[in-house]
Parts: C-alpha cells; sequence; structure tokens
C-alpha cells in the first residue's frame, strides 16, 4: 500500500499526479497458455481462435496468451478467484520503486533497452516466454513483461481524460464508455508506446494476437 505518481505529460496519460493504493498482490507474470487451458478445460470455454482442434501451438505453453477479449479475462479470474488489475494498480507495479520514491519510465529504468523486452525493436514479430527478459527486464515489485510482449487488459473503462478528475484514493474509472483500458504494449508495438505511463483502450469486445492480461488479488 502507499503513495506512487500516476501518469506523465502526453495528453491521454497526463497530468502526473499522486496516487494512493490500498495493499494487492499482482501476477509476476501474464496469463500464459498453459493457464488458461486450464480454465477451458474445467469449465468448457471457447479456446483462443488460433488453438488448433483445441490445443495450444507447440512450444508456446509458457507464452502469455492471446486472442483473448476483456470478457475472456474476466471469465478466467471469477474461474480463478481473482481480478483484473485497476490500471493504476498495474502502473503501479511496473514503475514504482518504492526504497528509492521514484517513478520509472520503463519497468527497469529511464533508458529503453531492446534487450530487456519484447516490443517491435527486437524485430522477433511474435510473443516471447514469460520471464525471457528476466531479471534485466523486471520491474521493481520484480514483475516480468510489463513493457511488451502483450498488451493487458484491466478493469478500467478508458477515458484519456479520466485524470484530471480522478479520486486520490484507489481510483477505478466504473463509467461506461467505449472502450477498456489495456496497458504495457506488445510484441509490434515501439518502445514509446511500451513506457510504464502509457495507456490505450480497446473495445472490450476486441481480440487479436497482442492481448493478453494479468491478474491481482487482495492481500490474504
Amino acid at each position: 500500500m502507499g503513495e506512487f505518481i500516476m501518469g506523465d505529460q502526453e495528453i491521454a496519460n497526463a497530468p502526473p499526479h499522486p496516487v494512493y493504493l490500498d495493499s494487492y498482490y499482482i501476477g509476476r507474470d501474464p496469463v500464459t497458455n498453459a493457464e488458461y487451458k486450464k480454465f477451458v478445460e474445467a469449465t468448457g470455454a471457447s479456446v483462443p481462435q488460433h488453438w488448433q482442434n483445441g490445443a495450444i501451438p507447440r512450444g508456446l505453453e509458457n507464452h502469455p496468451v492471446v486472442n483473448v477479449n476483456w470478457d475472456d479475462a474476466m471469465a478466467y479470474c471469477n474461474w480463478a478467484g481473482v481480478r483484473l488489475p485497476t490500471e493504476a494498480e498495474w502502473e503501479k507495479a511496473a514503475s514504482w520503486h518504492e526504497a528509492r520514491r521514484i517513478k520509472r519510465k520503463w519497468p527497469w529504468g529511464d533508458q529503453f533497452d531492446a534487450n530487456k523486452c519484447n516490443t517491435s525493436e527486437t524485430g522477433i514479430k511474435a510473443t516471447t516466454p514469460v520471464g525471457k527478459y528476466s531479471p534485466q527486464g523486471d520491474s521493481a515489485y520484480g514483475c516480468r513483461d510489463m513493457a511488451g510482449n502483450v498488451w493487458e487488459w484491466c478493469a478500467d473503462w478508458f477515458d484519456e481524460n479520466y485524470y484530471a478528475n480522478s479520486p486520490r484514493e484507489n481510483p477505478r474509472n466504473d463509467t461506461p464508455a467505449q472502450y477498456r483500458v489495456l496497458r504495457g504494449a506488445a510484441f509490434l508495438v515501439a518502445a514509446d508506446d511500451a513506457r510504464c505511463a502509457c495507456r490505450d483502450g480497446l473495445d472490450p469486445d476486441g481480440r487479436g494476437i497482442g492481448f493478453g492480461f494479468r491478474v491481482a488479488v487482495p492481500p490474504a
């Protein structure tokens, strides 16, 4: 729990402002294909559209699950007894260094390094196994893959003007809008959009090869 500085000077991410969050836990990694398969088998949910004959593509078991929309992510969370993080929770876990009381531009620091994440600069053009860039690309809290690899669904509705009037404590935008918040960028996205403060939105029905999620829980 505690305060951090959320946002930056770019229009959709502005203004930078102090936010207080209660205690929470957030997934070290995005949810993987192997984890999502357990949910599918337990519930009979539809598999992501790129899985053939209901099977995870060979060799991708430890890659983030993709081609899941916001409702798919919520269904997984409800089954697993977890929830999606708010975008404030996501950003603090990605950017904040509590011991030094500073905000990092990328999870590891203020200088971009293509050897620490999977963005378009790597030229891989596909997902990579979770933790491939650990520990060098980890956030101060030990979270992995928070820059690149996959965009991650958050709990909030997206409003680029939300920060101007958002509450200081535990903000979460529950006012229905056109889009849900996505954080973290993906493997086809450039470094600037993989900054910790960068936010985007997508129709909650949207699916794609770069859209996944991680989960959060309150303290026990």
